[in-house]
């Protein structure tokens, strides 16, 4: 059986589709993920909504709420407040590990395809779905409304590369205030390493990023949040 289903407004059989989905006993607590142009209102066929273009983030996010409602994000405008790390919802069988600490990661990358493949690493090691921003502008606007434990931040983005907006955050705030800021780079040069850390990251993860080495960093993270308590 289905966990979720993913229905277009623009299919003009989308509600009967919907109500069909949910009148089966197999499917019927099935929830229904409505793409739609614009909010739609109060939705009677459907458990969840996100908006066209859809952003693989935004969609990866209303899924997750909709299967781990305790990881559901509060909205604030046109943005959102961060869950606390204490309801963060983790899979109830992640793939490599028995435990992982709740964590609240952002990732920053211009690239979707890469935007995708470190979301999905991460949902694969169990951690909970990070946030996604395509530039390190984007990351501070989000670093300012969220309290996360560790940037995962590309170095060469538009508008603002990785080192600029790090150098901004801990402009910002103590170092000691968090959050970790790992660079994720194709350049590990020593010269380009040392630029990451006087910029004020602590550490960095070679693209194509490993799986194993991305496993390690947030076991690092999760270490460092419960020492932090």
């Amino acid at each position: 059986s289905a966990d979720a289903v993913l229905r277009d407004e623009s299919d003009s059989t989308a509600k009967d589709v919907a109500g069909a989905i949910h009148a089966l006993e197999l499917y019927a607590s099935t929830p229904v993920v409505l793409m739609a142009y614009r909010h739609s209102g109060a939705l009677t066929f459907a458990q969840g909504e996100v908006l066209k273009p859809v952003k693989w983030s935004q969609l990866q996010r209303a899924v997750s709420e909709l299967l781990h409602p305790s990881a559901r994000h509060t909205p604030r405008g046109d943005s959102y407040t961060c869950m606390s790390r204490s309801s963060a919802s983790t899979p109830s069988t992640p793939l490599r590990t028995s435990f992982v600490q709740p964590l609240r990661i952002l990732v920053v990358e211009d690239v979707a395809v890469n935007q995708r493949i470190a979301a999905l690493q991460i949902a694969k090691l169990g951690y909970p779905a990070p946030d996604i921003a395509s530039n390190g502008k984007e990351a501070l606007d989000m670093l300012a409304l969220c309290d996360y434990d560790v940037v995962l931040m590309d170095v060469t983005m538009p508008v603002m590369n990785g080192l600029e907006a790090t150098e901004v955050l801990r402009s910002a705030r103590p170092r000691t205030q968090g959050p970790l800021v790992y660079a994720m780079t194709a350049n590990a040069s020593k010269e380009h390493v040392e630029l990451c850390m006087a910029a004020g990251m602590d550490g960095y993860i070679s693209k194509p990023v490993a799986i194993a080495e991305l496993h390690r960093v947030l076991q690092t993270v999760a270490a460092h949040v419960l020492t932090a308590r």
